[in-house]
């Protein structure tokens, strides 16, 4: 096993898996649950047949296994198949000396058995950490920062069914869609559902799609924010921000609209027509709100939109820093941009 000088993105891995050689040792780690179980699936379909799995795969918890009882697991011959596969969930669950004592056992293996760690993250400010990056094929599973990261994705998933979907198609559905992987994969089904006897997705079907689904409370958000009505922003926004990514979310959506409108006022700035403007200029917004969005740059002139990005430049930093209620956060941000003057 090689030394690599970063760990390999979790979505890098599953799009280019084909040309992947079999390890003996991996530690996939990160939040992102929905793609942690996809690495570790396809590492597990190249590395033992599901009917040898009864015999030669065995799951550990980290925190609920002794050094002792794992490593006398990996360290036996398998019985049926070529090798054994070990894989050890919640393995940040140990110890530190117990799981030591397990990566120094893998780094010594030489056999030709699968261990693959599982955990929540890897510490580079340890010395296990070091030897790990050294030793194992390090895969960092985590959310997609923006929309447009879960292009790969989509595009493999919807080609897998056998359909196509237009470029345009695409950018919408992950633009509108929560940053986070097991979500877009539960919109996908629906939009699979929804184009069920269609062969190539249209952005007719991916906005049908969406508008049915809770990210239409998004929509929502960015209407009446779009319209500077701000008891109804305040109310939808409490019924939306229930966890940290839908917080993240709604920032993004915001700095999405709001660059949208700067575009808009800069195109009317330079004489273009508002006809010209709606046929040309915005492709990436849904055509049956673009008139909506004529409206809201009307609302939002440039005066009111320079503070705006700084406001919501600060609550993103608010976000990551300051150890406050993530819907106390999205209120004052939106309190303060609707009421720029």
């Amino acid at each position: 096993m090689s030394s690599r000088e970063k760990a390999v993105n979790g979505q890098a891995f599953i799009t280019g898996f084909n040309r992947h050689k079999l390890e003996t040792f991996y530690y996939v780690f990160g939040p992102d649950y929905y793609i942690k179980e996809r690495v570790v699936t396809l590492i597990l379909n190249r590395a033992i047949k599901k009917e040898e799995r009864d015999f030669d795969l065995t799951t550990f918890y980290g925190d609920d296994v002794d050094a002792i009882t794992l490593l006398d697991s990996f360290l036996a011959h398998p019985f049926v198949a070529e090798r054994k596969v070990i894989v050890v969930r919640k393995f940040d669950g140990m110890k530190a000396d117990e799981q030591q004592r397990i990566i120094d056992a893998a780094d010594e293996n030489r056999n030709s058995n699968v261990l693959i760690l599982m955990a929540d993250t890897l510490d580079n400010r340890k010395k296990s950490a070091k030897q790990i990056n050294q030793s194992a094929y390090v895969i960092q599973c985590r959310s997609p920062y923006k929309g447009e990261d879960m292009l790969p994705w989509l595009n493999a998933e919807v080609a897998a069914t056998g359909k196509s979907i237009d470029r345009q198609a695409a950018l919408l559905f992950v633009q509108n869609t929560e940053l986070d992987y097991q979500t877009a994969a539960n919109e996908l089904e629906k939009l699979l559902l929804y184009s069920d006897d269609m062969s190539r997705i249209t952005t007719k079907e991916v906005q049908a799609s969406i508008r049915s689904s809770k990210s239409s409370s998004v929509f929502d958000l960015v209407d009446s924010v779009g319209n500077r009505d701000l008891k109804k922003s305040l109310t939808i926004a409490e019924k939306l921000i229930d966890s940290k990514e839908a917080a993240i979310m709604t920032i993004t959506m915001l700095l999405r609209l709001f660059v949208q409108l700067w575009r808009i006022n800069t195109l009317k700035r330079e004489g273009v027509s508002t006809s010209e403007i709606m046929s040309k200029h915005m492709s990436d917004v849904f055509y049956s709100v673009r008139s909506d969005y004529l409206r809201y740059a009307n609302n939002y002139p440039m005066r009111r939109l320079v503070p705006a990005f700084s406001i919501l430049l600060e609550a993103d930093a608010d976000f990551k820093s300051i150890n406050l209620d993530d819907k106390l956060l999205i209120e004052r941000m939106i309190f303060r941009i609707i009421k720029v003057r």
